[in-house]
Formats: structure tokens, sequence, C-alpha cells
């Protein structure tokens, strides 16, 4: 008789997170969802979980996390959760219908804490490698990542909704996440040098216009989940997107619903960027 496990390792732009939950279907669910991204790594990460399921409790998609300097807590009549960066536990307790889906945003909230960390961002945004290269095309909830995405059907995407920016050598490597929901394209793992950033406009016609360094990182930060709700890391999330926006271009695409945009990308005059405002 096989014997079914109760934890597994999700491993994200190289850092893994082990999660043990004593509900074996959930388990069983995300290792299928999380396939790609599971790995035998040992981490420092870990995380418990326990479930009840329960028909009367909302989701904890409506609830928002309390921050303090080592993590974050949320603590409700139907959900306990927390997370601690410097022991690198965490927990929560789950009243839910679909705990599958509220363990994802809970990791998704521990992988925003994590990036961080790490110097870089958890980014609301889709992401296609393109010769070696990831463009991010990113913009408010509609403003078409999944469309971009589903009409680069020659180049990898990594992902439509989320990915993680983190800061390399020399440059900003953006990685996948498994973070995604029937409804968009399903993510491949992955990992490239940021080329482009590119805000997403839908219009009528098809060009580029340079994002001011202003904008650009006002944009960013309406783009990173999690972090730009914690007021304590607004000085240090300014700086961050600044760091990326300076030595990366940044344009708002305005596009329409065909491939045509990457003709426009194509055709961008080689000048020296201006970032100025």
């Amino acid at each position: 008789m096989k014997v079914m496990k109760d934890y597994f390792t999700l491993e994200v732009a190289n850092i893994p997170v082990q999660v043990s939950c004593d509900d074996q279907m959930v388990v069983v669910a995300l290792m299928e969802r999380y396939k790609p991204f599971l790995t035998d790594k040992i981490s420092a990460y870990r995380l418990k979980v326990n479930v009840h399921r329960n028909a009367s409790t909302p989701t904890l998609f409506l609830l928002k996390p309390n921050f303090n300097r080592s993590g974050f807590q949320v603590d409700s009549e139907n959900y306990q959760a927390d997370f601690n960066l410097k022991s690198g536990l965490g927990k929560i307790e789950i009243q839910s219908t679909a705990p599958e889906d509220d363990l994802e945003y809970y990791l998704r909230i521990v992988y925003s804490l994590l990036a961080f960390d790490s110097g870089g961002l958890l980014f609301h945004s889709a992401s296609i490698i393109r010769d070696g290269k990831a463009y991010v095309f990113f913009g408010h909830s509609g403003s078409g990542k999944t469309t971009v995405s589903r009409l680069s059907t020659d180049f990898q995407v990594m992902n439509d909704d989320l990915v993680m920016i983190k800061p390399a050598y020399d440059h900003w490597q953006v990685y996948a996440t498994p973070f995604w929901n029937p409804t968009q394209v399903e993510p491949t793992v992955g990992d490239a040098p940021l080329e482009m950033l590119l805000r997403l406009v839908q219009d009528k016609t098809v060009f580029l216009e340079p994002l001011t360094q202003g904008s650009g990182i006002a944009e960013m930060i309406s783009s990173v989940p999690v972090i730009n709700a914690d007021q304590e890391k607004t000085s240090e999330l300014l700086a961050r997107c600044l760091q990326i926006i300076s030595t990366v271009p940044a344009y708002n695409l305005h596009f329409l619903p065909d491939a045509s945009f990457w003709n426009a990308i194509d055709g961008i005059p080689n000048l020296e960027y201006d970032h100025g405002s």
C-alpha cells in the first residue's frame, strides 16, 4: 500500500520552502498543481498547515496580514496564520471549503517577504522569455497580461500573473512562480535576465513611449503585492523600484490584441535610454 506524503517542498527562484499539512488531500492537490516547482532540497523555511473544512467561512483572500519586523500575522475568527523570517517558521490554521486556494494565498504572502528579504520583489506581471531574455509586462488587473502571453506562443511564458525579480551580479534576474489559476496560462519553470519592463496600455494603435522615472516607480509599486501594504517597508520599496527602473529600459506599451506589439519592441531605436523625470 502506497504511503501518502504529508509534506512537499516548493522552490521558487532558488528559495525552497517546506510545507507540511495534516490534510493529505490538500498535499496531493498542491503537489499536482506545483509539480514542476517541487524539489528535494533541504529548506531553511518550514510551514505547518492545519485544515478544518467548513462551508460557512469566508476565503482568506478577504483578509489582510498584520506586519511586524519579523514577518506577519493574520488573526481572525476563521484563520490564524503567521510567518517569521528570522526563525524561518510559519503556520496557518485554515477553516475553509477551499483550503488549497487559501494555502496558496498564504504562500504568496510568504514568498513576497522572502523575495523582498533577498533584495528582490514578487511582481504582479507576465514574463516571457524571448532569445534568452525576460520581457516583463505589467499593469492593473485586466490590462492584458494574459492576452500578451497567449499571443506569444513562439516563446516561453514563465507566468502571466506573478513572477519574482531578484538581483544578480550585474543585472536583475526574472524567475517563474507556480501561482496561477485555470483561466490563465499555465506557468513554466525558467529564469532569464530582465531585458525590459513594459506597462500595458490597451489602445487602437501600437507604439512605445518611455516611462519617466517618477511614473515608472509609482506603476511598479502598485504591481508589488503584499509589500506595498506594509508602511514600514515603503522607503525601502521605493529604493528597490528605483534600483530596477534606473538600470532597465521601461516603456508604456500601447497595443492591440494581436502580436504586433513584438514588432514595436523590435523597432525601438538603439539610442541611450533616458530614465529622467
